[in-house]
């Protein structure tokens, strides 16, 4: 990997301890975006050990205003633009930066960092107490917002901007899995947050998460 190919965001973007799945990798020039669903999905089905889900909980409250904002939470970061746009998105009016699959904020992404943190939480209780309460206190904002804000605006499908206050340009209301993330966010929130074991491989009688030590089931 060539150093010039390291963009200019991705020392602040990480901070200390932060830590996240690129995008992909190509001969000497990495794809450093974050993609939310990519990585809280490893998160949870235990593609990264518990000190690396930590890291990731760390690069997401560092980047709290980025990637959480007024609408939980960015597809992915950073948005293209200029020259990258152009040849990313072959021009698409629909993804200029910050909008739709260009940065847009979706919220049905919300819920699987959700159920990752409970998850964690309750398999690693000792891991870091202080990190899991800020994890819980922003999974609470989150939470708020969603629930305040989806019904009013039709459980739009997704949001525009660099905060995601405003409802997508293109964005298509009443949508499935607007309405179904927000369900599985409420049922870890307010109703039985067990219901994490659900998704747990490793709770799963012969099945096993990838990370797992446990020894297979009899």
């Amino acid at each position: 990997m060539q150093p010039q190919s390291i963009p200019p965001w991705l020392q602040d973007w990480l901070d200390n301890r932060g830590g996240y799945l690129i995008g992909n990798m190509r001969t000497g020039r990495p794809n450093f975006r974050f993609f939310s669903l990519g990585n809280t999905l490893a998160c949870l089905f235990g593609l990264l050990s518990p000190p690396q889900q930590r890291a990731l909980f760390r690069l997401v409250l560092h980047n709290r205003s980025a990637l959480i904002a007024r609408m939980p939470m960015r597809i992915r970061h950073p948005p293209l633009s200029t020259e990258e746009w152009r040849h990313g998105t072959g021009s698409d009016p629909k993804n200029w930066p910050g909008k739709y699959h260009n940065g847009g904020h979706w919220p049905c992404l919300f819920w699987s960092l959700a159920w990752a943190v409970v998850l964690h939480q309750q398999r690693h209780p000792r891991g870091d107490p202080a990190l899991m309460a800020a994890m819980q206190e922003l999974l609470e904002e989150g939470y708020g917002l969603q629930r305040q804000k989806l019904p009013r605006q039709q459980w739009a499908e997704y949001f525009d901007g660099p905060t995601g206050t405003w409802v997508g340009q293109q964005s298509r209301t009443y949508q499935t899995w607007t309405v179904v993330g927000f369900l599985l966010l409420h049922q870890v929130m307010r109703l039985d947050a067990s219901a994490v074991e659900l998704i747990d491989l490793d709770s799963q009688p012969g099945r096993q998460g990838p990370m797992s030590t446990k020894k297979p089931r009899p």
